[in-house]
């Protein structure tokens, strides 16, 4: 398991903003045992600080003899490894840290590098549980400091990022309707491409864009979709918003039930405690709109109940990640 340490709740509205830590506070690895010798160089929009996406949503930073990826997510930082070609490389023997410098603020945050072994074969990585949900891209540079690298001629590594939060590309998928997305069609309501009544060109078409469902009118409104899903997703939401107000999702809590399991072995983890789910007994199941995640404990849905679509595109990214 990795190790929880210290989250950092630096800032939203001005580079200005009393910076505060919460949480645990970790241990930080000494860099000066680690003799890091190269500075990488790497692209990026200084005005936003979004570096080349690499293979997992990542921004990418070279060195002599590495490429290296982070994958900056609201509560964790993610390293991987490459080789020149960027064919991924084992971060097995790999240690280090990451130092945080937040913009207007002398003080720096440091978190050790933990490594994670992934199944079936996928590329492992470093990782760093730190929460940076708060800070806007652009207001921050990020050390990387690493040694014990897989090369004679570049044991260690140092680089620094403007950081912004990693955004991976939407994947598009279609779905079948079931009675369950009843609640969720009549929510939408229209089609976000054509702004037609859902039904009224026939069965509505269900896509997942991310995890996040999403009704068309026709098939017709597919190819439009594939082209900019993210617009899409935010006008299908508004659309729903507008015509409905602040209505709530439908909520519906049971206990997880052995026709279960092949789901809840898909998503692995709690999307709240980041907990094994079965760790703390039988897992929870939350119906939300119809879609179901599942969480370790009672006490984790409160919390799901508080932001349920947070919590469903977290419970997606963990099945899409195999965690």
């Amino acid at each position: 398991a990795m190790l929880a340490v210290a989250v950092i709740g630096l800032m939203t509205a001005t580079a200005a903003s009393a910076q505060q830590q919460h949480g645990h506070e970790g241990h930080s690895h000494g860099s000066g045992a680690m003799a890091p010798d190269v500075q990488g160089s790497h692209n990026h929009d200084p005005r936003t600080g979004r570096g080349t996406a690499g293979q997992h949503g990542g921004q990418m930073t070279a060195t002599a003899r590495h490429v290296f990826e982070v994958v900056y997510q609201p509560q964790e930082s993610l390293i991987y490894v490459y080789d020149p070609a960027q064919r991924p490389i084992s971060a097995r023997s790999v240690g280090g840290e990451i130092v945080m410098r937040v913009r207007g603020n002398s003080q720096e945050y440091r978190y050790p590098l933990q490594y994670v072994p992934t199944p079936g074969g996928q590329h492992d990585y470093l990782a760093a549980r730190v929460d940076v949900s708060r800070v806007r891209d652009g207001d921050m540079t990020v050390e990387i400091v690493l040694a014990n690298l897989p090369s004679r001629e570049e044991p260690n590594a140092r680089f620094t990022q403007t950081f912004a939060l990693s955004r991976r590309a939407l994947t598009v998928t279609l779905a079948a309707i079931t009675e369950m997305d009843r609640p969720a069609i009549a929510k939408q309501r229209t089609c976000p491409v054509m702004g037609t009544t859902l039904g009224e060109h026939g069965p509505p078409i269900k896509l997942f864009i991310g995890g996040q469902p999403i009704y068309l009118c026709c098939k017709g409104c597919i190819s439009k979709l594939r082209k900019n899903p993210e617009f899409y997703l935010k006008k299908a939401r508004g659309s729903g918003q507008a015509q409905h107000g602040s209505v709530a999702p439908q909520i519906r809590v049971t206990q997880a039930t052995a026709s279960d399991q092949s789901a809840i072995r898909a998503q692995g983890s709690c999307p709240v405690t980041k907990e094994a789910l079965g760790s703390m007994g039988t897992p929870i199941k939350i119906s939300i709109d119809g879609q179901a995640l599942y969480v370790c404990c009672k006490g984790c849905i409160r919390k799901v109940k508080k932001n349920p679509n947070v919590y469903l595109a977290k419970a997606a990214q963990l099945r899409r990640s195999g965690s």
